[in-house]
């Protein structure tokens, strides 16, 4: 399950989508795919339901499963989302 943060704000357009960190005042600009993980997010879905919706646009699984951890922990990071009691997908347990 993802939480987002009480400080985050987010605006999407034809390009993808702008993150405002209302708390540190920081923009985040998300390219197309990063906009629609976003929306996926928002929407309820775990890891594994964003990855069947995002093969439509990659046939590459492992690369698409990468990347998709990498926007994941990069938000997680910033303190924009958090991950709670969810399995990753290399097994190990987050919070």
């Amino acid at each position: 399950m993802i939480r987002f943060s009480k400080d985050l704000r987010s605006v999407t357009d034809s390009d993808g989508a702008i993150l405002l960190d209302i708390k540190s005042g920081r923009f985040f600009r998300l390219n197309q795919l990063g906009s629609r993980i976003l929306s996926l997010l928002e929407g309820g879905s775990d890891l594994p339901q964003i990855l069947d919706r995002l093969q439509e646009v990659s046939r590459d699984g492992e690369t698409l499963l990468a990347d998709v951890e990498a926007f994941l922990q990069a938000l997680e990071v910033r303190g924009l989302i958090c991950r709670v009691n969810q399995v990753r997908a290399n097994g190990g347990t987050h919070g």
